[in-house]
């Protein structure tokens, strides 16, 4: 028995490691600007075998000995055929060739035909076609793309905050050249922290995760950024309605070393200046306000020898807001001076050295450490002065995170129909939920005080180990599976779970694939929101402690993908998800009272359940190309000490969701998108009624406000159309091009917020009244750029 179960676990893991006997592997670069290419499709026809790159552009296929000719195709790129006569391993350089649009029909999307993917429930999205697809202010940004996406709900009004499948905003994985991001927004999340002018690449997994992702429930979103070019000096720089930027990049030494640096800043503080000074030219009191943000991108690559390459990457965001007034009050007999000072700010720093290395023909492997710290710092201030008399108040909060962790993956190949991947890493975490200052001074009384809440910092160590296994088990069926180990080490507990992950594609027939997949996810850290609304600073990343157990969740997925035609395939998945130890503020608490108390005294801990249907309709190729899809889908919450113990709606469940995109491209000087988004209404809670309550003493009372149910409210649905058009024109020295955005064209206004006004009838009885409060109207842009 033991015989024939070792014969059954080699042929799964080693068929036809016997039959190939060459092994062709190396990296595939673009011939113009010497980077790696990500998911190139590598295949020998004589053989009807294939791979494709992976996320640093290496390759490994197995081929007869001999005369082999191998076909290296990629979307937006001239298919190339390499000719070779091979008697031992060999490692190449493969450059291909940005395909000439003039072409009619030209591929000019960069999704990969997803009929060709094994995982299921993952988008590749298109980062060329950023500028051609409408968003707000005409700022391109990645997540408002992936907020078309089928499963993907965005938040509130431009908001750029995503909800996959049911999951919660702090349940999303976002790495950024494999550095996870805590805050990835600015503006309270109008705009996110990717800049698209440095991205190369993006992942979106909402189900199927493979065993190399772990620490959150419901998606990752894997950025690549670009290398930068290794032939020749290049950039670009954008102006437009709110903020630019610029990108940079080109070669140190040619061939061998490169740079990219780019950045980015608002200036609504700039253009408000003005008016705030105009506002205040015959008045004693100076006032300065404000908000910006910027961020920062950096990355140097090094190509050490056909076997080893280097990368050093870096990214800086800060988000500012302040207020300061300062007010003069003069008389013969009489003087005083008040000052207000407000600052609040926050933003990320990450960085990561990673180091790939080729050890044989069909070993790869990548070494990464990596450096994360966001924090969220408010600074206010105020002072009275009087002629022999003053007072002063001050108040400091600060909170933080901040990780070091080091890893390392490798990719073995021992046959073309078979791919490993294997890795273990490590991370120590340092939390600060919390640190509060106050200090107050009073000259007339001679009195002061301060005070410190304790810092409550915790330390956690983090590690994980996983095996993850691609195979073509028979010519129509590929399965991904594996397991993922992980372990966090918190106020002296130990927390251990194993995750198994598998995917399954059954290929029906050319054009029609049954999918299916399983995972099991485990979150180590928690978002203690302060707002339902926006993505505020104030949230706060807090861990798993002793008394609160990691959140876990199971998901299952089935799905078939359509070819319909040669450009046009159709996308149906189903999903399932069950949720565990997910934690909410108790009734009545917030951010403000955490600031004084130990903030796991604050929270419940309940369960949840999401499950849908979406609908994918997609054309990715030719002038016109884009998707419509429908998402049919229900998420709720159960908390014992929540809505008395009563199931209730997630504040992100929405019955139906419609995105339609489309993109046409004329000719090289001009090309249109539009978008058209529908989505049912958020669920809120609102005070239902109120009634004064007496004390058994006097008769003064206070109001008891009662609701209807937690989420009990369904707020109006929200749907609008956003169109843009780009011009383009060569210049002597690079392309020129004016973009316009029409963002929400037929002006709906759409709920933002709900709350109770008070009305008067004419007999000056009062009446409560629901309001609607929306954000934005018909918002028009215009952007310029030069690349050169």
């Amino acid at each position: 028995m033991l015989n024939r179960t070792f014969l059954f676990l080699s042929f799964l893991l080693f068929p036809m490691a016997m039959v190939a006997q060459i092994t062709v592997s190396g990296y595939v670069e673009d011939m113009k600007l010497g980077e790696s290419l990500i998911g190139v499709n590598v295949v020998d026809r004589a053989m009807s075998i294939g791979v494709t790159s992976n996320a640093y552009g290496f390759f490994s296929i197995k081929v007869n000995s001999g005369d082999v000719n191998l076909e290296f195709s990629y979307l937006g790129y001239k298919t190339k055929y390499l000719s070779l006569k091979l008697e031992k391993d060999t490692v190449c350089t493969v450059k291909l060739e940005e395909e000439s649009f003039q072409v009619k029909g030209a591929v000019v999307s960069s999704f990969k035909k997803k009929n060709d993917i094994t995982q299921m429930s993952m988008e590749r999205i298109p980062v060329s076609k950023l500028t051609q697809i409408p968003v707000i202010f005409g700022e391109s940004d990645i997540l408002k793309v992936i907020q078309l996406l089928p499963g993907v709900q965005g938040g509130t009004e431009g908001s750029s905050g995503i909800f996959v499948r049911g999951g919660e905003e702090d349940q999303n994985l976002f790495l950024l050249d494999d550095v996870p991001i805590y805050n990835c927004s600015h503006l309270f999340g109008f705009f996110s922290v990717f800049n698209p002018s440095t991205i190369k690449s993006v992942e979106l997994y909402k189900g199927g995760f493979p065993a190399r992702y772990g620490g959150r429930l419901s998606s990752v979103v894997d950025a690549r950024t670009n290398d930068g070019n290794f032939n020749k000096l290049k950039g670009d720089f954008s102006i437009g309605a709110i903020s630019s930027s610029f990108e940079l990049d080109g070669p140190i030494k040619k061939g061998k070393t490169s740079f990219l640096i780019s950045g980015r800043r608002t200036y609504l503080d700039i253009l408000a200046a003005p008016f705030i000074r105009a506002s205040n030219n015959n008045s004693d009191e100076d006032v300065k306000s404000g908000y910006f943000f910027y961020d920062l991108n950096a990355k140097l690559t090094h190509k050490l020898s056909n076997f080893d390459r280097i990368y050093l990457s870096a990214y800086l965001g800060r988000d500012k807001m302040y207020y300061n007034d300062n007010e003069k009050y003069t008389t013969p007999t009489y003087s005083s001076r008040d000052k207000d000072n407000m600052n609040i700010h926050w933003g990320n720093v990450v960085s990561a050295l990673r180091w790939n290395h080729i050890f044989k023909e069909n070993m790869f492997a990548n070494t990464t450490l990596t450096y994360s710290n966001y924090r969220f710092v408010t600074d206010y201030s105020s002072s009275t002065d009087v002629k022999d008399n003053s007072s002063s108040y001050s108040q400091n909060y600060f909170s933080s995170i901040q990780d070091f962790s080091g890893k390392m993956d490798f990719y073995y190949y021992p046959s073309t129909v078979h791919s490993i991947r294997f890795g273990i890493g490590y991370t120590r975490h340092m939390f600060k939920p919390g640190v509060s200052y106050q200090k107050s001074s009073d000259q007339s009384s001679d009195e002061s005080y301060s005070s410190r809440t304790p810092k409550n910092n915790i330390g956690v160590n983090e590690v994980f180990a996983y095996l993850e296994d691609d195979i073509k088990v028979t010519s129509s069926t590929n399965v991904n599976f594996g397991i993922r180990y992980s372990g966090i080490y918190v106020q002296n507990k130990f927390y251990k779970n194993l995750q198994p992950r598998v995917s399954v594609k059954q290929k029906i027939s050319d054009d029609l694939s049954l999918k299916a997949s399983y995972s099991k996810m485990v979150q180590y850290v928690h978002l203690l929101s302060s707002s339902a609304i926006l993505s505020m600073p104030t949230d706060l990343w807090v861990p798993v402690t002793k008394r609160l157990s990691p959140p876990i969740s199971n998901q299952v997925a089935l799905g078939l993908d359509m070819a319909l035609s040669k450009d046009l395939s159709l996308t149906v998945e189903g999903y399932y998800k069950k949720m565990q130890h997910l934690i909410e503020y108790k009734e009545g608490a917030s951010f403000m009272s955490t600031i004084s108390n130990t903030w796991d005294d604050k929270v419940v801990v309940g369960d949840g359940e999401s499950y849908g249907v979406e609908f994918n309709l997609e054309k990715q190729a030719g002038n016109t190309t884009g998707w419509i899809s429908y998402t049919l889908s229900k998420s709720e919450r159960t908390f014992d000490d929540l809505n008395f113990g009563k199931t209730f709606p997630a504040n992100n469940d929405r019955r139906h969701n419609i995105n339609i995109v489309i993109t046409h491209k004329f000719s090289e000087k001009f090309d249109i998108g539009a978008t058209w988004v529908y989505n049912s209404g958020n669920h809120v809670t609102l005070q239902a009624y109120e009634y004064p309550s007496y004390s058994d003493n006097d008769n003064y009372g206070y109001v008891v406000k009662e609701t209807g149910g937690k989420n009990s409210y369904k707020m109006g649905d929200y749907h609008r159309l956003d169109l843009s058009a780009n011009f383009h024109k060569k210049k002597k020295h690079g392309l020129r091009t004016w973009n316009i955005s029409i963002y929400n064209v037929y002006n709906r206004m759409n709920p933002f917020v709900l709350s109770w006004d008070e009305k008067f009838t004419n007999n000056n009885e009062s009446y409560l009244q629901l309001e609607q409060f929306s954000l934005f109207s018909i918002i028009p842009t215009i952007t310029y750029s030069f690349k050169f």
